[in-house]
């Protein structure tokens, strides 16, 4: 990821804490979430790839779990990728709608799912850098330890 990309983990956090702020009456808006939703609807540059293939976070099938395990579970229920798709793209407006009408149940589900995705996307974050350091380190055994 490029230094000039925002990272889904720190818009997250970001948002829910502007949620809790509209939640509380000091702020009357959350612009953070609508660049979260704003990032995982647009495609992210190719420019290490040939051709013009390039993905959002909600075309992408490795994020499928991601964003499955961040939303309600009521709504989650889809087995099919496209059809997803479209499920997570109407609980993203319906949050939208819900947190600029200033619901206070939709404010408050709008932060759940914030937290939801940056633990998630922490954790995918975490497994990634522990299996790479095993990666690491397995490269690195003395052969004295193996005989």
């Amino acid at each position: 990821m490029t230094d000039d990309l925002p990272s889904p983990i720190d818009l997250s956090a970001e948002a829910a804490l502007e949620l809790e702020e509209v939640n509380q009456g000091k702020r009357t808006d959350a612009p953070t979430l609508v660049a979260l939703f704003s990032f995982l609807r647009t495609p992210a540059p190719a420019a290490e790839f040939e051709g013009n293939g390039s993905l959002s976070m909600l075309d992408d099938a490795r994020a499928y779990v991601v964003l499955r395990d961040s939303i309600s579970p009521r709504k989650a229920r889809s087995g099919d990728l496209s059809e997803f798709k479209k499920l997570v793209e109407s609980y993203f407006i319906e949050l939208e709608t819900g947190v600029n009408a200033k619901k206070k149940n939709k404010v408050e589900e709008a932060k759940r799912f914030c937290i939801s995705l940056n633990e998630n996307l922490l954790s995918k974050r975490m497994a990634e850098i522990c299996q790479r350091r095993e990666r690491s380190d397995s490269r690195y055994v003395s052969h004295d330890s193996l005989s």
